[in-house]
């Protein structure tokens, strides 16, 4: 991913946050398990995953960027 994307996919994270459904929907789309998202995110297991999935815990910029990262090189 060029500079610029990232850039562009930054500014974009900091707008309204990640909801529970669209997190649900970028990991169905990119076909991976919640371990497998957990370790693409940094988490040592499921268990965030699942908590952002279930709206018990806020999905930070960070994850969201990250995300949108993994979509564009998808």
């Amino acid at each position: 991913i060029g500079i610029a994307k990232f850039i562009k996919i930054k500014k974009q994270a900091k707008g309204n946050p990640m909801t529970k459904k669209q997190f649900l929907k970028w990991r169905k789309d990119m076909g991976i398990t919640q371990a497998q998202a957990a370790n693409l995110l940094g988490y040592k297991n499921k268990s965030m995953i699942a908590r952002f999935e279930g709206g018990f815990a806020p999905i930070n910029a960070r994850v969201e960027m990250l995300c949108k990262m993994f979509k564009e090189t998808n």
